[in-house]
């Protein structure tokens, strides 16, 4: 079973030429911090993750339409055609922990020196 998240949980998530920020209350991180346990203490085969965007927003905000949202996704301008924008069918940018083994890590670590990912498959997924 997945962590409850707290009680008046508000986050922000920033994206900038710069970097990914995350900000939030307290109830957030607590939230937050509860799914990072979740997820060291899952079996690492297992690939879990927690997608903080949609694991930590308010079923009212994320079925019903509730606003303002109690989780969010704020870019630059000079980025915001590089990401997917959210819309009724599409969540857009999502910020993702997974859990993997050391061989999943290794594979990804041979990319370090040209600092860029591997092509996706057909299926959009990368192969690790």
């Amino acid at each position: 079973m997945t962590p409850a998240n707290e009680a008046g949980t508000k986050l922000c998530i920033s994206v900038s030429e710069k970097g990914v920020f995350v900000y939030g209350n307290k109830p957030a991180f607590k939230s937050l911090a509860k799914w990072m346990s979740w997820l060291a203490e899952s079996d690492e085969a297992d690939h879990f993750e927690c997608h903080v965007v949609m694991s930590l927003e308010d079923d009212e905000s994320k079925f019903e339409g509730k606003t303002p949202r109690n989780v969010w996704v704020l870019m630059d301008k000079k980025i915001t055609d590089s990401f997917a924008r959210r819309t009724d069918t599409d969540p857009g940018f999502e910020l993702t922990f997974m859990a993997v083994e050391n061989p999943d890590l290794e594979q990804l670590a041979k990319f370090q020196d040209a600092g860029v990912l591997p092509d996706e498959t057909d299926e959009g997924q990368r192969d690790l």
